[in-house]
């Protein structure tokens, strides 16, 4: 995770703040794996949030992606579906969204749990810049 987020960050503009993401729940921040050269594995069921937080190099303010997901493998993910469609009904729109519409490539494991997953803070200030969804 560390190595994803680190190979598309622009070095010339941005430094990270923290680690790129974190548990979730009581180990927030305390306990993360994604940290330069840990090779700890994810597994179905942890539930963590992306925290990219690019600090600026320059003259203007930095950005925040913070977004929560859910790693479930195909028994967990059926479950869930047993147990509440509706919240995978919302799981579905939110993953087409990131896939159709903002271009992200996504693990079937990858359960965003999220209405603004994956999208950029800054574009909150002109919601013509990035496509909605329901």
């Amino acid at each position: 995770m560390f190595a994803a987020a680190e190979s598309v960050r622009d070095t010339s503009l941005f430094d990270f703040a923290l680690s790129p993401g974190h548990y979730l729940h009581l180990d927030e921040w305390v306990n993360s794996p994604f940290t330069a050269g840990n090779s700890v594995p994810v597994r179905s069921g942890m539930v963590m949030q992306v925290d990219i937080i690019p600090v600026s190099k320059g003259p203007f303010v930095y950005v925040d992606l913070k977004d929560g997901a859910a790693l479930a493998d195909d028994e967990l993910r059926a479950k869930l579906t047993q147990l509440d469609p509706t919240l995978m009904q919302r799981v579905a729109r939110h993953r087409a969204y990131m896939i159709n519409e903002l271009g992200y490539v996504l693990d079937a494991c990858v359960l965003p749990l999220g209405n603004t997953s994956g999208w950029l803070a800054p574009y909150v200030t002109n919601l013509s810049l990035a496509p909605t969804h329901a």
